[in-house]
């Protein structure tokens, strides 16, 4: 193999890396954006789930409160 048949695998080697490190580059940019939106959908879900946890807790006291009220009245 000649210096210039080398040279020349040289060259489409280091054209496909070019190509595949570009792609690379794009690929890992889309992923980003989904990244974002999926922590931006997770922080909804969160907040969602703290409210709901909280109402569950305010009805849980509720209904105790209405339970002492019950047993006090019924003189239990």
């Amino acid at each position: 193999m000649t210096v210039d048949e080398r040279l020349e695998k040289l060259l489409e080697r280091h054209e496909a890396l070019t190509q595949t490190v570009e792609m690379i580059g794009h690929r890992v940019e889309d992923l980003t954006l989904i990244v974002t939106d999926l922590a931006k959908t997770q922080a909804r879900l969160d907040n969602r789930i703290d409210r709901l946890y909280n109402v569950t807790l305010k009805i849980g006291a509720d209904f105790y409160t209405r339970l002492l009220k019950l047993e006090k009245d019924s003189g239990a």
